[in-house]
């Protein structure tokens, strides 16, 4: 694989204006890790083995639906786009595992500005809240079901080019040279709002460099390949300026960036879920989560 190397720190984050300090606003609780040092480790098919110490910071978290036409991929590193599914039951994985992201080409391709796109299929998840109806469910609730309830960032960056390797060898696809990279997210609510356990995101730019631990992170067999990862575990800051999208349709999709070649370590969009059960008429979550690394050659 041909890539730029990546001299993370070197380049600036995309200085802009700050989001305005004035938005709506609730107070929530996010998950902080508690270790010192060394690495934790998370077994996500055995959770009696993971060792992943967090501790409860309450926080501020801003509502940025009243900003979103302000927002940008490379300055805080989130936005809200509205997107239509033609797919009509969003809970059924199978059924989704390669037309869904097919269906997000085009609106992470604007939303990005990147030359192309190949899926990271693997990364495609269903999240129901613990309180989600049984008929939602179409597997066993685990840990890769339920809402992550810390604040993170999926890759590491060095797990993050293994990842840039290992899709081009997924989709069968000869490897292409490119200048930058970006995993992308996408986050889409499938039940009614309010939702209890709704997305948040720190605004890339606010997150100290560096002030993370890093998990191994399990996800199934460790002889296979993408199965084992280094995770980042947020350390907290009260530096950390977090939001959310209040009310989420089904028609709207979070577009946030996990890593970017071009800014390092400089832009971190922590996310993590929150409780937001004590709102009148509050919906279990249903949500459903699709990635893609976007390439510029």
């Amino acid at each position: 694989m041909s890539y730029n190397t990546v001299q993370e720190g070197r380049r600036s984050a995309n200085a802009g204006a700050g989001l305005p300090a004035e938005l709506p606003s609730v107070k929530g609780v996010a998950y902080y890790s508690s270790m010192e040092r060394g690495r934790a480790i998370s077994y996500a098919h055995c959770p009696e083995k993971t060792h992943m110490p967090v501790k409860p910071v309450e926080v501020r978290i801003r509502d940025a639906r009243p900003i979103r036409d302000q927002l940008s991929l490379d300055v805080q590193g989130f936005v809200l786009v509205d997107h239509k599914s033609a797919y009509s039951d969003l809970r059924d994985k199978e059924a989704l595992y390669k037309p869904y992201h097919e269906e997000l080409r085009d609106v992470v391709l604007k939303a990005t500005g990147a030359d192309f796109l190949v899926p990271y299929r693997s990364g495609l998840c269903v999240r129901l809240s613990a309180k989600a109806p049984v008929e939602s469910r179409r597997e066993e609730i685990s840990a890769l079901s339920l809402p992550a309830w810390f604040a993170h960032m999926d890759l590491s960056q060095r797990s993050f080019f293994h990842y840039i390797d290992w899709v081009f060898e997924w989709e069968n696809l000869q490897p292409r040279k490119f200048s930058r990279a970006a995993l992308i997210h996408t986050w889409r609510a499938v039940s009614a709002p309010p939702q209890d356990t709704p997305l948040m995101l720190t605004d890339g730019r606010s997150p100290i460099p560096g002030n993370y631990t890093v998990m191994d992170n399990i996800i199934g067999d460790e002889d296979r390949t993408g199965n084992v990862v280094e995770t980042r575990v947020s350390k907290y800051s009260p530096s950390d300026s977090w939001h959310y999208f209040s009310n989420m349709r089904k028609d709207e999709l979070i577009v946030f960036k996990g890593n970017d070649s071009q800014t390092g370590e400089l832009q971190n969009v922590l996310h993590t879920a929150f409780d937001n059960s004590k709102v009148p008429n509050v919906v279990p979550r249903e949500s459903i989560e699709a990635r893609l690394i976007a390439f510029w050659e």
